[in-house]
């Protein structure tokens, strides 16, 4: 079974995560009053531009990718937008800040499968056997087909959005903490998809039902110490805002 959490200890992570919070100090801001969705948008095209020139294969790809073709290309612009405005409308910074928070979770959420079938070199009938539960009314060429497009337009769409966290809002929580979540909820999806095609019959079935189980619920734990840890470092007193809006988590799909 992957699974990958052998180094991954919940208790810990989340006591280590914590102590962070009290070593970094609570920022200000170098700009006042919300973030323009033009701005949003503005910064989120240049982040491409720079991934087109970079040195880590992951960025580059995703970026040339997206910019060989204008389709491609649009089609990611439009679904972009959609959840910059999601940020955009919120009208406090630190409103802003737990928006793109819950966006950035539901990315890491959305290019799960494909980044699942590449992390382990999924082929043959156990690939065709999850782009089939996954999309059942699909074909296999057609679902492959849909879910890579997923995966790269939701890939660009994280790197926009981990680099307006901590550039444009300055918040730590996007960096180390999210890496985190990514890699946890990456062990979640593993062990998902292992329940979802063990045999109906027998113990495996039961084992690899338990471990998503007990993986979701430490997700859960772990989303909510990150909104905490953006609550330290917003640059509002809490009390002052909307108080719990932010604590709306995403569903674990």
């Amino acid at each position: 079974m992957h699974s990958g959490t052998d180094n991954f200890d919940i208790s810990s992570t989340v006591t280590r995560l914590k102590r962070l919070s009290l070593m970094l100090p609570e920022h200000q801001l170098s700009f006042s009053g919300p973030i323009s969705f033009t701005r949003l948008m503005d910064l989120s095209i240049e982040r491409i531009e720079i991934m087109s020139h970079s040195h880590e294969e992951e960025e580059l790809l995703v970026a040339s990718r997206l910019l060989e073709s204008t389709k491609n290309y649009c089609r990611w612009e439009g679904e972009h937008s959609l959840v910059m405005q999601r940020v955009a409308q919120q009208r406090r910074t630190q409103l802003q800040c737990h928006e793109l928070l819950s966006v950035t979770f539901e990315l890491i959420h959305r290019k799960s499968l494909f980044a699942h079938l590449r992390r382990h070199q999924v082929h043959g009938k156990r690939r065709e056997q999850l782009i089939r539960h996954f999309f059942e009314r699909h074909g296999y060429t057609r679902g492959v087909i849909v879910e890579h497009g997923i995966f790269l337009r939701s890939s660009a769409s994280l790197a926009c959005s981990s680099y307006l966290g901590t550039d444009l809002l300055l918040d730590a929580v996007f960096q180390e903490p999210l890496q985190d979540y990514e890699q946890l909820y990456a062990s979640y999806f593993d062990a998902y998809c292992e329940a979802a095609l063990a045999p109906q019959e027998g113990d495996w079935l039961q084992v690899a039902q338990s471990l998503a189980y007990s993986l979701k619920c430490d997700l859960a734990v772990l989303r909510r110490t990150i909104f905490g840890l953006a609550n330290r470092m917003s640059v509002h007193d809490s009390r002052n805002s909307q108080s719990g809006k932010w604590l709306a988590l995403p569903d674990i799909n």
